[in-house]
This record gives structure tokens, sequence and C-alpha cells, in this order.
């Protein structure tokens, strides 16, 4: 009697959540975006990025998200909004899935509205979402320098940061140097960047951006530069990009020296950005920019940047990096030229 009774008063108990269970894990699994790899493997949870030729996938059952070269995956398939943006510079919206009559490439969109586009050709891949964290990417590097023969210490910073929205691109840039050494004056050297891109069709895109540097070397207590243009993407591949900028900008210049007036001019702008990623764990980035004077006529300035960066377990990296300045006009008692070379150390989100 009492063992019946038991059985009545468990069963509902027990029945309850299994049936919980049963409605709630297909449409977990329906949810889970999958992957079948070149070698059969098949992998389930969720597309973070592509960027850079390289998947970002997480999954339940591993606290680190997976790093996949795009072409191991032979299949994907996912329901979800994603913004895709493919060789040419082309930007389509929707879910992503291989297509079932050719498995070279893949159908990008919902309902009618489906685009069939190559898989070598898709350069990027990002969801669609409201949250700040999942469009923001940033790295952060350091090196130190200590010297016993005069005292010597240098400490430098490298770092980016970035937001992607669904055709507008923000980015922001921060460099800084610091060395110091007996019977020597103390060197400062700081430059950064704000810029915004928002992207058109056929890879073209418009710009603005703000720099800023500080040099003792070139005894400028502030120059500010502010641009403005258009942009192409002349190489959009999964190994290389390559982009060409031209625009006009505007500079303005204080001194270190008090007696030296504060010097303004409209200037051209033209820039080219090489990004070469599919090396390994070895990429390369490299910026060049000149500005024509127009209010000054005979005055070039141009900056020169060069990272060479190698990939190290759990997102750290080591990069050695340089940037160089040349004004062939500078304010008197200044070379024309000033370069820093950094090596550090970081990590990137």
């Amino acid at each position: 009697m009492h063992i019946r009774f038991l059985k009545k008063a468990i069963a509902p108990k027990l029945f309850i959540p299994f049936l919980l269970l049963i409605l709630i894990t297909p449409q977990a699994f329906a949810a889970a975006d999958s992957l079948v790899m070149k070698n059969g493997e098949h992998l389930y949870g969720k597309i973070k990025a592509l960027d850079r030729n390289v998947l970002t996938f997480s999954t339940a059952y591993s606290s680190s998200d997976f790093k996949i070269k795009w072409q191991q995956v032979a299949e994907v398939y996912s329901s979800r909004v994603f913004l895709v943006t493919d060789a040419s510079g082309e930007r389509y919206y929707g879910s992503i899935n291989t297509d079932s009559t050719s498995h070279n490439h893949v159908l990008v969109g919902n309902g009618s509205e489906l685009m069939l586009i190559p898989v070598e050709k898709v350069v990027y891949i990002r969801p669609i979402k409201k949250d700040f964290r999942s469009r923001f990417n940033a790295s952060l590097s350091v090196g130190y320098n200590l010297a016993k023969a005069n005292n010597l210490q240098q400490f430098t910073i490298r770092s980016n940061f970035g937001y992607d929205a669904e055709r507008w691109n923000y980015k922001m840039g921060f460099n800084m140097v610091r060395s110091s050494q007996d019977e020597v004056d103390n060197v400062r050297r700081t430059d950064a960047n704000l810029g915004v891109q928002y992207f058109l069709p056929k890879d073209w895109f418009v710009l603005a951006s703000s720099d800023f540097l500080q040099n003792d070397e070139q005894n400028l207590k502030l120059r500010s530069t502010a641009s403005s243009g258009v942009g192409k993407y002349l190489i959009h591949t999964n190994r290389t990009t390559l982009t060409l900028a031209a625009g006009v900008a505007w500079n303005n210049e204080t001194y270190t020296e008090a007696d030296l007036d504060t010097r303004n001019s409209a200037e051209g702008f033209g820039g080219i950005d090489l990004n070469i990623f599919n090396m390994g764990d070895l990429s390369l980035r490299s910026i060049m920019s000149l500005y024509p004077g127009i209010t000054e006529q005979g005055r070039i300035r141009g900056d020169f940047k060069l990272d060479i960066k190698y990939n190290l377990p759990l997102d750290f990296f080591v990069k050695l990096g340089t940037t160089f300045n040349y004004d062939n006009q500078p304010v008197a008692g200044a070379p024309e030229t000033d370069y820093v070379v950094q090596a550090t150390f970081g990590w990137e989100l």
C-alpha cells in the first residue's frame, strides 16, 4: 500500500522534468550552429566571427573558443542572422548555410532573398547582435627595458580598439614611449588616433579620422590632424587586404618652445594600408600616409607604421613595431625625421 502510494506520488514529479527535457533539448540543439570539418568531424556551438581567415567557434564542452582556419571548414549551418562580407565588398544579412547541391557555395539570407556565394569569397562573418561586447575588439601590448649603464629605463605601450556596426566601423589606437637615463633629458613620445568608416557597395568606403602626436624629438607639444576622404579595398581576400584612401586634412601644431607660434595648414591626404594575416601564426600590417601641403606649398609630411605580430596560445602575442615620421619643413631646431622601434608582449580580445 505504501509502496504503491509512493509510486503515484513520485511519478508526476519525475515525469514533468523529463517532459520538459524532451521539449527543450531539441530546440537547444536546433538553435546551435554546426560545422562539418574537412576531416569529417562535427562541431556544435556558436559562430562568433570569421575575420582574417580565422573562424572563432565556441562550444559548451570547451572553456576556450576554437580558432579554425576557414579552409578547414567543409560545411556550415546556422539559422541565426549574420553580417557576411565577400571579397568584392558586398555585404549580406541573414542566415548562412552550405548549399546542398554544391558544397563549394553558401546560401546567405532569409526567405526568398538568398544569395549564393563561393566559400573562398567569404572573408568576414559576424553575428548581428545588439549587445556591445559582441561587436567590440581590442589588443594591448606593453614592453619594458632596463639597463644598468646610465640607469636606462624605457616603457612602451601599443594598443588598438575597434567596434563594428552593420555599416560602420570605429577604430582607436594609442602608442606611448617613455625613456629616461642619467645625464640625458627624458624622452616622451605619444601618438593616438580616432577613426570611423562607412562602408559602401563594391568595397568603397568614406572615412573621417583624427590623429594626435606629442614628440619631444621634433619639439611637438601637440600635432592634431583631422582628415576625411574616400577609400577602396583593392585586395580583399582571406589572406590579404590592401586599401587606398585619399582626401583632405587640416593640421594644427603647437610647440614645446614658448616663443614658437602655432602653425595651421590645409593639406591633401593619401594613404595605403596593407594587412597580411594568413601566414600561420605570423601577421604583418603596414600603413603609410602622406600629407602634401595646400596652404603651405612645398611642404610634405609622411607617417609610416609597421607591425609584425606572432600569435601565442590563449590569445597572447608578441609584436615588433616601428613608427617613422617625416617632415621636409620642420619647425626650427627640429630634425626632419624621427622613428621609434617597440618590442612588446600583449593580449587581444
